[in-house]
């Protein structure tokens, strides 16, 4: 039989989005999943959209919180903590996934005992679940890489793996990760989280888009960043991974270049933009020039 999946999808004022994220978790081609679903307390009419799917066969719990947690990786853990599957997938419950999405990743994944992590290609839609840009355009083909490489390569400065709900990973590599190591982080958790998997063994990459990650107003990451929360979290990041990588100049020059970029576009809020430029400013590869030699190297990367 295939691997049990357990799919975690925690919600917070999602209601005008759950039907359609629970129907497509349900309607996956890959049977062997159980579902938990966690509300964090919302003001809204989610948990009566939730409760119509109390019944069915595949959901094994549905948790509502009695006072909200102020933290969506406390409830990841719990759903962690409640599944019993060999794999995890947090499915967003903003988000959607192609009924295939499941049937992909774990076939990837099985091809390869090595792999910890399997995330494929997304189409970012409105709130109207139109269309309106795709997250990484950067690789056309699918591939399997080495964690580690993968870390230093594309998660120091910027976060490549760009939505939860498009990730399946082992669950056993959770008794190597400590919650405090992601959960402490505001806005870039995940990114941590993600590379904290991946040292653990392979990544796969697959190409083909079957998430749907979904930009609306309810979302808390723009304000983050205008803050520069963001980006004074994802310099601790590079410097915390840093610390346990063996970096060269290139991969220096990933994680700097595309801070670069982000800082320049950015609308602060007054007085962020000087604190962000005073951290990422003590890099010595912090520099407009190197930013062109990171655009140029991300082309080569992409061929």
């Amino acid at each position: 039989m295939d691997p049990l999946v357990s799919v975690i999808i925690p919600n917070y004022r999602h209601a005008p989005y759950l039907d359609e994220r629970i129907k497509s978790v349900l309607d996956q081609t890959y049977s062997n999943i159980e579902v938990i679903i966690l509300d964090d307390h919302s003001p809204d009419n989610s948990l009566d959209v939730i409760n119509k799917y109390k019944n069915d066969s595949k959901v094994a719990h549905i948790i509502a919180n009695e006072v909200n947690s102020g933290s969506t990786f406390k409830q990841w853990e719990k759903g962690f903590a409640l599944s019993k599957g060999e794999y995890i997938w947090i499915a967003e419950s903003d988000d959607v996934a192609e009924s295939s999405f499941l049937s992909q990743l774990m076939q990837g994944i099985l091809k390869n005992k090595d792999i910890v992590l399997a995330y494929s290609s997304s189409h970012i839609i409105n709130q109207d679940g139109d269309k309106i840009a795709s997250s990484d355009g950067l690789w056309k083909k699918s591939f399997v890489k080495n964690g580690e490489s993968f870390v230093k390569t594309y998660m120091l400065g910027r976060n490549h793996i760009y939505n939860a709900s498009a990730v399946v990973f082992k669950k056993s590599v959770l008794a190597n990760i400590q919650p405090i190591e992601y959960s402490a982080y505001k806005a870039s958790g995940d990114r941590m989280f993600w590379s904290l998997v991946c040292l653990q063994g392979n990544v796969y990459y697959h190409a083909e888009k079957l998430n749907y990650f979904r930009k609306h107003n309810l979302k808390v990451s723009p304000k983050a960043a205008t803050q520069g929360i963001t980006m004074l979290e994802d310099y601790d990041i590079y410097k915390k991974l840093g610390k346990i990588l063996s970096l060269n100049l290139v991969h220096r020059i990933l994680a700097c270049g595309y801070q670069y970029g982000i800082i320049k576009r950015c609308p602060f809020e007054e007085g962020a933009k000087q604190r962000v430029l005073e951290r990422w400013g003590k890099e010595g590869c912090f520099s407009f020039v190197n930013y062109l030699i990171y655009r140029l190297l991300l082309k080569l990367m992409s061929k």
